[in-house]
This record gives structure tokens, C-alpha cells and sequence, in this order.
């Protein structure tokens, strides 16, 4: 008879709560990125928890004056597609109702040509696109956006 040992851990999936693993030096010093706007990058294996992470510590810092960007570049295969994926990211980040999206995409993001995009759940489900130069200082551009905004 062979007994079978549930394993302690989830893989796969995000997890929080008591299925997420205190990580306590990994969280106080991505917090402290956060809290001290440090741009930040984590890089490893796919399955490392990462995204669990990063949800855990968000929850722990996002507030009226933190708003946090997140975007996972596993995606993007050029340029354009990340400055796509980054613009997107801010924008949603910054404004909490689709006429703050609008405004924000017109205000900050003039030079461009947005092409925004909803889906069912307009609050939640949008895409957006900029038609633009791939050039350093529009690149430059989108990349301040977040002090441009703020």
C-alpha cells in the first residue's frame, strides 16, 4: 500500500492567503521598491511565484498615493508591444472609471494615436494602442508617463 504525501505548496496558479508562502525578505524589499518608487524587474524561471508575489505586496502598498503599473513583457516581441503593454498598464493604474481613462489617454498621450478598445465590462476590460514612431524620444515619452501623470 503506498501512502501518497499532499504536497505543501500550489504550483501553477497565483496563489494568496494561507496558499502563499511568506517570503518575508523578498516582500519588505519589493514593498520597499514600491513605497520608494524604485522601478523594479524580477526575473526567474517561469513557475517561481513571482506573480504571487507581486499580488501579495501590491495588496500591501496600493493605495490612493501608490498606484502600481504592472505588466508582464512575456508577451511583448518588439518595442511597440511594450510601450503598448506600459501606456495600457498606466493608464488603467491611474484612473479607476473609463471617461479617467479617456481623459488621461488624451491628455498624456496627445502625440499619439490611441486606439482604445472595450470589452463586455467596460471598468475592467480594455485595450490600448498607440500608433507612434519607434523612436528614442516617443519611447522617452511613454516611459515618463507615469511622472507625467502623477
Amino acid at each position: 500500500m503506498v501512502n501518497h504525501i499532499e504536497a505543501p505548496f500550489v504550483f501553477g496558479v497565483r496563489v494568496e492567503g494561507d496558499a502563499f508562502t511568506v517570503r518575508r525578505e523578498e516582500t519588505e524589499r519589493l514593498k520597499a521598491n514600491f513605497t520608494y518608487g524604485v522601478n523594479t524587474i524580477l526575473i526567474s524561471p517561469r513557475r517561481m511565484g513571482k506573480t504571487s508575489l507581486v499580488d501579495q505586496v501590491c495588496s500591501l502598498v496600493e493605495s490612493e498615493d501608490i498606484k502600481i503599473a504592472r505588466i508582464d513583457a512575456f508577451g511583448c516581441r518588439s518595442e511597440n508591444d511594450f510601450v503598448n503593454a506600459f501606456a495600457t498598464a498606466v493608464v488603467r493604474a491611474t484612473s479607476n472609471k473609463w471617461e479617467e481613462w479617456m481623459e488621461n489617454a488624451k491628455a498624456f498621450l496627445s502625440r499619439f494615436v490611441p486606439k482604445i478598445s472595450f470589452g463586455q465590462d467596460p471598468l475592467n476590460d480594455f485595450s490600448l494602442s498607440l500608433e507612434y514612431n519607434a523612436s528614442n524620444n516617443t519611447t522617452e515619452e511613454v516611459l515618463r508617463l507615469p511622472e507625467t501623470i502623477a
